[in-house]
């Protein structure tokens, strides 16, 4: 898998049975760190509190991503990419949304 690359998998509930499908984020190592990173993609952003909000990335280019709607990259929680056996690759991150997005993490160190 190469870096940025948005992908539909199936992620288990963690605090009822069951789950669902949704987009994620796979990248690989954010700066000097050299594990890959997985990060929820979600369309649910209104509705959130400004604390949740604060740690949401907006998806400029979400078309591009092979994203439906308009989405954000919620980095609150990540998921362990060894839980994901299986996925679909959709989509890719826009040149700027990778840009804006590396902006933003570095931001939140």
């Amino acid at each position: 898998m190469t870096t940025n690359e948005v992908a539909v998998v199936f992620v288990k509930f963690t605090d009822a049975n069951g789950g669902k499908r949704r987009p994620v984020l796979i990248i690989d190592g954010i700066g000097e760190d050299e594990k890959d990173h997985v990060f929820k993609i979600t369309s649910k952003y209104a509705t959130k509190s400004e604390r949740i909000r604060a740690k949401y990335f907006e998806i400029h280019d979400w078309q591009l991503a092979g994203l439906r709607k308009p989405s954000w990259i919620d980095v609150n929680t990540e998921l362990d990419i060894d839980d994901l056996p299986e996925y679909r690759i959709i989509g890719k991150l826009s040149k700027n949304d990778r840009r804006l997005f590396t902006s933003f993490i570095n931001s939140l160190i």
